[in-house]
């Protein structure tokens, strides 16, 4: 692969994941996302091997969830070296009883109740 089709796939890479976007509003409980990963793709996705296609997405789609929330809410401290893989276990459960849901809305439950800081703001 050349140096411009690395750049074009990285490109795209980018574009596929960082154009989605969800937010929460817990005063009237309305969640709002553009472009969400649905949890029966998300199951699908981890059936592929690790760091491979969707499932390598995902993972970097949750491990950047969980440094933004880190990041920005105060006293978000979701961390450690098994924060991502535990998540996405977390993750897997979530879809698999809720397989209409979506996996920004299960980082949102996933948030609400291991970091119930999130809610006092």
């Amino acid at each position: 692969m050349t140096a411009t089709w690395k750049t074009v796939a990285a490109t795209v890479l980018c574009i596929a994941t960082l154009c989605s976007a969800t937010a929460k509003n817990y005063t009237t409980g309305k969640v709002y996302q553009f472009s969400v990963r649905h949890c029966g793709e998300y199951a699908q996705d981890r059936k592929l091997p690790d760091g491979v296609g969707m499932n390598a997405i995902d993972t970097w789609y949750v491990a950047g969830w969980l440094t933004a929330y880190n990041d920005m809410v105060p006293g978000g401290n979701i961390e450690g070296d098994g924060a991502v893989n535990s998540t996405l276990l977390w993750l897997d459960r979530y879809c698999l009883d809720h397989p209409s849901s979506s996996v920004p809305d299960g980082l949102a439950e996933f948030g609400a109740i291991f970091a119930p800081q999130m809610l006092k703001k």
